[in-house]
Order: C-alpha cells, then sequence, then structure tokens
C-alpha cells in the first residue's frame, strides 16, 4: 500500500504536475546531464588530495563523485600519495595527475601545461581534505605544486566555475592563529571588488570540519565533513550554477539561487579566533 506522500506524488503527476525533483532532472535531461546523457560542461570535478590523513577516503571521494554522474579528473600532491595509491583511484590514469606530471608533457612554448589545463577544465575545484600546508600555500598564493598552481591561476571573476575546500587537520592546527587567518583570507577572496566596483562572484566555498575522533586519538574539530556531504555540497554548487544560466539568480550569486539552495549568505563572513581549552 503506497504512503500519503507516495499517493500525493502520483495525484500530482495525473493531473499534469510534476515534483521538483522531477523537474530537476527534466533540466539536467535537456541540457545534455544526468544518467545516460553526455556530460555537460557544468559537470566538470577536479578533486585534489592534498597531505592530511583523510586523503585515505580518495578512492571513496572519486567512487562517489561519479556515481551522481560527474566528469571527474584528480591530482594530488606527493605528502597525499602517502595515504592512497593513486593507481587505485577509478579513473583513466589519463585523468590522474601528481606533481611529476605538470611539465612532462612540456617541451617548448606552446606546449599544453597542465595546470593550465586543468583549470581551463574544470567547473568546480574540490580541494577534499584540505591540509592545514596547502591551506597556508594557498592563502598566501604559493605555487609550488601542482594543486596550488591550479588554485593560483583559478579565474574566481568567472561566475560558471566554483572552488569548494574540505579542510581536515588535527585540533590544535585547526584552532590555531594562522588557521583563522588563512580560512578569512579564502572567504575574503569572495567578497572582493574588482577595479569596475562589481561584485566578484562568491567562488569559494568551505566546508567547515566536524568533530570526531581523529587519526592522532584525540576528540575534537578538525576532521573533514563526512565524504557524502562533500559530494553533496559538490552537487549543490552545480545546481546553483546550472539554475544561474537559466537567469534564475542574482548577479554573481548573492541571493536568489543561493537564498533558495542554502539560505541567505551573510554579507561578510570572518572565521572566529580560535576557541582554546
Amino acid at each position: 500500500m503506497a504512503s500519503d506522500g507516495e499517493g500525493e506524488g502520483r495525484a500530482m503527476r495525473s493531473n499534469g504536475w510534476t515534483t521538483r525533483s522531477e523537474e530537476r532532472s527534466k533540466r539536467e535531461i535537456e541540457a545534455g546531464e544526468g544518467d545516460g546523457a553526455a556530460a555537460a560542461p557544468t559537470r566538470n570535478v577536479l578533486v585534489a588530495f592534498t597531505g592530511s590523513v583523510a586523503s585515505i577516503k580518495a578512492v571513496e571521494m572519486v567512487t562517489k563523485l561519479r556515481a551522481k554522474g560527474f566528469a571527474v579528473k584528480a591530482c594530488y600532491t606527493s605528502s597525499a600519495a602517502r595515504f592512497f595509491d593513486a593507481a587505485d583511484l577509478p579513473l583513466d590514469p589519463a585523468d590522474v595527475h601528481g606533481d611529476d606530471d605538470e611539465w612532462r608533457r612540456w617541451s617548448g612554448k606552446g606546449d599544453p601545461v597542465l595546470h593550465v589545463e586543468l583549470r581551463r577544465w574544470a567547473d568546480v575545484f574540490l580541494v577534499a581534505p584540505l591540509s592545514a600546508n596547502t591551506l597556508a600555500k594557498m592563502a598566501n598564493g604559493l605555487s609550488d605544486n601542482l594543486v596550488a598552481c591550479v588554485f593560483r591561476c583559478w579565474d574566481f571573476t568567472d561566475e560558471r566555475k566554483r572552488v569548494i575546500v574540505a579542510p581536515a587537520m588535527n585540533t590544535w592546527m585547526y584552532e590555531s592563529p594562522f588557521t583563522t587567518k588563512h580560512l578569512n583570507t579564502l572567504a575574503a577572496l569572495c567578497n572582493m571588488r574588482p577595479p569596475e566596483g562589481r561584485y566578484r562572484n562568491p567562488a569559494i566555498e568551505i566546508l567547515e570540519p566536524i568533530e570526531k575522533t581523529l587519526a592522532c586519538g584525540e576528540v575534537g574539530d578538525g576532521a573533514m565533513q563526512e565524504v557524502d556531504d562533500v559530494v553533496d555540497a559538490v552537487d549543490r554548487a552545480l545546481l546553483r550554477m546550472h539554475l544561474r544560466g537559466e537567469g534564475m539568480d542574482t548577479p554573481f550569486g548573492l541571493g536568489g539561487v543561493d537564498k533558495m539552495v542554502n539560505g541567505p549568505p551573510p554579507p561578510e563572513y570572518a572565521y572566529p579566533m580560535n576557541k582554546g581549552r
């Protein structure tokens, strides 16, 4: 026997109505997205793994991103390679890149540069986990490895692209004032005004760590959000970008779709100083 909700859904469809999920699926199919359709331009996810123990979830992360129907490529730092074997990722080896690959295809002027090519390809650049070391590099504009180079050359004014980072580190490192400063620096990139005075696209989403038992044995804040929650954040970001392309959003996501999907964004975001103990 169908539940009331199931009966209501059938009644709505018999009267010519469709559910929100069905409407979304219809839009995705028409746009060439979703199951059984070719990947659309707004479904390309470049996932980066850095030197946090949470990189042991690399295979799970890629598997679940692909299960959502995203086109996925991966890059990783040399420190991240301690926690997983790149050969185990469920991807074509040509779509998995470490630091040694950065200049492998380059021999002279005009040849492709990997970090530029990856930046052009990706609609979402997901750094999960984001280690304390890579966070410091990103916040200070350093670019001494492939992951940092992709971030350094990212176009934050392009509203069709998004960066999502999921910090993961020891509680003491997360509560350090350096971490507060660096996260605030990333958040501030969303609110900068270019010379013409228009807001930049709020192109960086920070998925705050959660509290759990960490690899060091301590219990506290600093753990990366669960893989399912990270993947859902990517899905929401791509939906916002898709709806914005249909003209259903205010400029640069400062209302409209962001309010509908995630609630109203604060006018200015700042991470609190470390809590202490």
